[in-house]
């Protein structure tokens, strides 16, 4: 029985044209692709030097924060930013961390760890416990976070976190605190060589141990832009008039304004049995200024006075650059 030859589908000249276009298909994605990891990694480096210098200025903003929330001057110095791979930072994270996820319009950008030992420290000063004296022996950090020291760590991690978003982005991107993690189990399933800008900070605990604080960011976490002194624009006629336009529309926005009265420590204990007709105690004399925040940041100084029947505040101070 004789076979009959089967006519090829292609020309030779369409088989090499068909190979030719799959290798450069190829060659395009491949390029596409290194570009797209090149250029992530690119931008997290170009933000090494703004991260070295926030934190800087976040060693010194944690200083107060620590010593007013522990009772102890822990001296806190800042660290040198890197960028390292996802993995690295999941791997890193002992148990007894308490991480924070940082969300930003419902994804997370990054995340706040705690080292385990001052996150022992914060927990025991939160929970109502005294300030152990110099040579008293180091409490063993916890194997995982419980509820309970979730819930008592959130404010701590949240007012950290708050402290940051200022310092990094002049509230341009504020983070919201999504949740505390048990375990460094926990943290959640990303790529694990996304590259992620850590930005640490040392805690001396004692004169031999210390203990790291990290931000760690994605690159959706970066500013768009940095906060420099803009370039003066040229002054024209139709820029005056967009200026008048969009000052008109602006005057008629609602922002909200705070009026602090005054601020006042206490335990979970002591706060769980308030009830009322119990009087707290807060820090401040009685006459003085109260701190007025428009949309969050510390505008004015003034003075409480009743007006029309109702609570008021006569202004006193203008804070500079306050326009």
């Amino acid at each position: 029985m004789s076979e009959e030859t089967a006519e090829p589908l292609l020309s030779s000249d369409e088989t090499e044209a068909l190979l030719a276009a799959m290798r450069s298909g190829a060659a395009n994605a491949q390029t596409a692709k290194e570009l797209e990891l090149g250029s992530t990694d690119q931008r997290l480096r170009q933000s090494l030097e703004r991260a070295d210098s926030v934190s800087k200025e976040f060693a010194a903003e944690l200083r107060k924060m620590l010593r007013r929330v522990t009772g102890l001057p822990y001296p806190v110095r800042e660290g040198t930013a890197d960028v390292v791979p996802y993995n690295v930072v999941a791997s890193s994270a002992a148990a007894g961390t308490a991480i924070g996820t940082l969300k930003l319009a419902g994804s997370v950008v990054g995340f706040l760890l705690l080292g385990p030992r001052l996150t022992v420290r914060v927990l025991s000063r939160r929970l109502g416990a005294a300030v152990p004296p110099a040579d008293a022996p180091e409490e063993e950090p916890r194997a995982f976070l419980s509820p309970v020291d979730r819930r008592v760590s959130r404010p701590f991690l949240a007012e950290t976190i708050g402290i940051f978003s200022e310092l990094w982005s002049k509230r341009e991107l504020d983070f919201e605190l999504a949740e505390v993690l048990a375990r460094p189990s926990d943290m959640p399933r990303l790529p694990q060589f996304e590259p992620m800008l850590r930005i640490p900070v040392s805690i001396g605990l004692t004169p031999e141990q210390g203990e790291e604080m990290w931000f760690v960011l994605t690159s959706a976490a970066l500013p768009s832009v940095q906060h420099e002194e803009p370039e003066s624009a040229a002054v024209t006629p139709a820029n005056i008039g967009e200026r008048a336009r969009l000052a008109a529309r602006l005057s008629h926005a609602e922002i909200e304004v705070v009026a602090v009265l005054g601020h006042a420590m206490s335990t979970v204990r002591d706060v769980l049995r308030l009830s009322v007709g119990d009087v707290i105690r807060l820090n401040e004399p009685q006459d003085t200024p109260i701190s007025v925040s428009v949309e969050g940041r510390q505008k004015l100084v003034g003075m409480p006075v009743v007006q029309h029947g109702n609570l008021a505040i006569e202004v006193i101070k203008v804070l500079k650059g306050a326009s």
